[in-house]
């Protein structure tokens, strides 16, 4: 859910610059074996022939689904939004203790002012001033398709995760089996559905 878009966001903005592309794909490839993982136990209990095995399923996603849920209400929030509104010294706290570093660390001043700058930048590109935007909705989108150097990287971001969806891998993932089933001999549902 909205989980996909907020996770990568928030390790992208709280991320050391050197570490942010390799926190985003370790992201994307824990969801990956989470799907594989209970893939392969679903496969196991079927096999297994373990009663109401589907409820042991379903019941394991509440456990890190439940942790996740908790850890949203205890995360800070993102030093860059911090910024944006107007809330430098709280973004300096939350920067240290992200860093594990002290306030006065000349490390963690250099990172601040270089995200201070980038949010200036950005709340430039919106009209904005002094860390204080001029919207929240403001027209940034607009500035990004206009400007030909963001504009390629926009639409391709856009593009790609509006032709995955539009791929059909959601019917494909919930009617696969009932299409199976249909389509020729008689296959077990149960068999199906494991691979």
């Amino acid at each position: 859910g909205i989980s996909s878009h907020t996770v990568p966001l928030y390790i992208s903005e709280c991320a050391p610059a050197h570490l942010r592309g390799s926190l985003c794909f370790l992201n994307d490839m824990m969801i990956v074996v989470g799907q594989v993982t209970a893939s392969v136990v679903s496969t196991a209990l079927f096999y297994r022939e373990v009663p109401d095995g589907w409820r042991l399923i379903l019941g394991a996603a509440i456990v890190p689904s439940l942790m996740m849920f908790v850890g949203f209400f205890l995360q800070p929030e993102s030093p860059r939004w911090l910024l944006m509104k107007g809330r430098a010294d709280e973004a300096k706290d939350v920067l240290a203790l992200l860093r594990g570093e002290g306030r006065d660390a000349v490390a963690l001043e250099k990172e601040l002012s270089q995200m201070i700058e980038g949010v200036k930048h950005e709340l430039g590109l919106c009209g904005g001033s002094d860390l204080v935007p001029r919207s929240q909705t403001s027209s940034v989108i607009n500035t990004y398709i206009r400007d030909p150097r963001t504009r390629r990287a926009l639409l391709l971001g856009c593009g790609l995760q509006a032709l995955q969806q539009w791929s059909g891998i959601n019917t494909i993932m919930y009617y696969g089996a009932t299409v199976l089933q249909r389509a020729g001999p008689a296959f077990d549902v149960r068999r199906t559905t494991c691979f």
